[in-house]
């Protein structure tokens, strides 16, 4: 049982609530191309609309300079403002990047990477990628990039991807500054094309029980579930837990293909239909990888879409138990459209319904505006009431959970954000994992990390005085008095540098109040076998 802050800082929460708002607000159902023929926006039978003539008399007469392409692209943006929350309009520099994450791979030189102070420090090369196959090393500072210095020089991360992704087969130079060393290292690296794993953890909780994290529904995603399942089965997995939490959605087909790994025969899954789409329904068919053993799954308000779909399915045929908190309520499947000058649109063209026929989607009556911020008023009323948050969750959208778990508020999850929102803990823990190389690399698997590092004193007291030279908002004592939070959080980031996202999570769920009390339901058969379920509720 965890102590709480009755009434949490808003300050402290606002943050992280807008990370899961654009996560959750882009999630999408299908996406598909434009169809052949079909006409481009602005145009009606030939003719110039009056939207496409105002730009013109503007762009020939209007008395200062401006940007058409901007002034398009406000147009176009309060046209969707007025139609649903997640039908929305992508300018073509931003659709390649949204394109790569859903199909799950992008090319470049394969490394995840941090700016802290002005400098690119790499957190990990990614597997198999050129740079690790290059010999980069996580903790190593990237000063220049060609013939660009690019340490202290108010890089943004925007500018460092500009620069380190490129085509298959081209070729850049990059200067890093090793630990503990003066020398400079250059590295001249081909890029190729990285995969982007959208399975981030998959790992044995207990010698039965196995863990899988999603992290978004990509075309790769059911591909990595099978396989990440057939391996958990082979070291003695019997009963799952798939973690959804802020996962904003993705591939429809993604989604529903996972659900038929889980559910036998030829149930249905989920149905879509719109005023211009036909009932369409996506029903199991295949011989699924696990469709006896236990399962959890968890959700919270940042699971959306696809995420959504996979807990509907398994919750109205009471496949296993969902746990957490309700869902982000995104009931409504866009339509990816293609543009003339490169942009799309991505246009919602039905909703989309669990089996039982219950729609989710999240009331839009007021606005976009409103919608958004309801959302966030909604998740701060519950961290600040969290035990009477089953009377706030009397609204007929998302999905509710089976197990009902609150919103974590302790001061020691509350410290954690604070410190990982400055960047020092993460910077700490580079620079930790730099200097103590040798001695981590006696850890030659998760399960070794895991037994054998501990958090001590020292490491705390180091902790704390990094801390306070960097930041004025922290107090030695806060820091070297930490719980065991704190202990996860900081052994997960140095197991991330061994063991990429698997070590980080693995670490993590040790302590991770919600990740627990789900573990507890699946271990407890009499939560999973119920011919009439009634929704748990469990406050801490």
């Amino acid at each position: 049982m965890s102590e709480h802050n009755r009434n949490p800082s808003t300050k402290t929460l606002y943050p992280l609530l807008f990370g899961l708002v654009l996560a959750a607000g882009i999630g999408v159902g299908v996406l598909l191309s434009t169809k052949p023929g079909e006409k481009p926006i602005f145009f009606s039978g030939g003719h110039v609309t009056e939207l496409e003539e105002i730009l013109r008399y503007i762009d020939a007469q209007y008395v200062d300079s401006v940007s058409m392409d901007e002034l398009r692209g406000v147009a176009i943006r309060q046209m969707f403002n007025h139609l649903d929350p997640h039908s929305f309009y992508i300018h073509a520099e931003e659709l390649k990047q949204t394109n790569e994450q859903l199909e799950g791979r992008l090319e470049g030189i394969g490394i995840e990477f941090n700016i802290v102070k002005d400098t690119i420090i790499i957190v990990a090369p990614l597997p198999g990628g050129p740079s690790e196959q290059a010999g980069l090393l996580s903790g190593d500072r990237i000063v220049k990039i060609n013939d660009t210095v690019v340490a202290g020089t108010g890089i943004t991360n925007r500018l460092v991807q500009k620069k380190l992704k490129g085509p298959k087969g081209t070729k850049v130079t990059v200067t890093v500054m090793r630990a503990h060393s003066d020398q400079l290292f250059d590295y001249t690296l081909e890029r190729d094309r990285i995969q982007i794993y959208s399975i981030v953890a998959a790992h044995m909780m207990d010698r039965e029980t196995g863990y899988i994290k999603i992290s978004q529904f990509t075309q790769s995603t059911h591909h990595e579930f099978v396989a990440a399942v057939k391996r958990l089965k082979s070291d003695g997995m019997t009963r799952l837990m798939i973690d959804v939490r802020d996962n904003g959605g993705g591939y429809l087909e993604a989604a529903t293909s996972i659900a038929d790994e889980l559910i036998d025969g030829s149930k249905l899954l989920v149905y879509t239909e719109g005023r211009h789409s036909p009932r369409e329904n996506k029903r199991a068919g295949r011989n699924g990888v696990f469709e006896d053993g236990p399962v959890v799954l968890m959700i919270n308000e940042g699971s959306a879409s696809a995420s959504e779909i996979l807990a509907g399915a398994i919750q109205d045929w009471e496949r296993g138990i969902v746990a957490g908190r309700r869902s982000y309520g995104k009931g409504l499947v866009q339509r990816q459209i293609n543009l003339r000058d490169g942009g799309a649109i991505r246009l919602t063209t039905a909703r989309y319904y669990t089996p039982k026929g219950r729609s989710l989607q999240r009331p839009y009556d007021n606005g976009v505006d409103a919608y958004f911020e309801d959302y966030l008023n909604r998740i701060v009323e519950e961290a600040q009431h969290h035990d009477s948050v089953g009377a706030l969750d009397s609204a007929d959208w998302g999905v509710f959970p089976d197990l009902l778990i609150s919103i974590d508020t302790s001061r020691d999850l509350v410290l954690v954000r604070r410190l990982m929102a400055t960047g020092i803990l993460q910077d700490f823990c580079y620079q930790y994992a730099t200097d103590h190389r040798e001695s981590l690399a006696r850890f030659t698997n998760m399960d070794a990390f895991d037994s054998g590092f501990k958090v001590s004193r020292e490491l705390l007291t180091s902790l704390a005085a990094y801390v306070t030279g960097q930041s004025a908002d922290f107090t030695a004592p806060e820091v070297t008095t930490a719980g065991v939070y704190v202990h996860a959080v900081i052994r997960a980031l140095l197991a991330k540098q061994i063991f990429y996202l698997d070590g980080y999570y693995k670490m993590l769920n040790h302590a991770d109040s919600e990740v627990q009390a789900a573990y507890r339901a699946l271990l407890d058969k009499r939560n999973l076998i119920s011919s009439e379920r009634t929704a748990g509720r469990e406050h801490r």
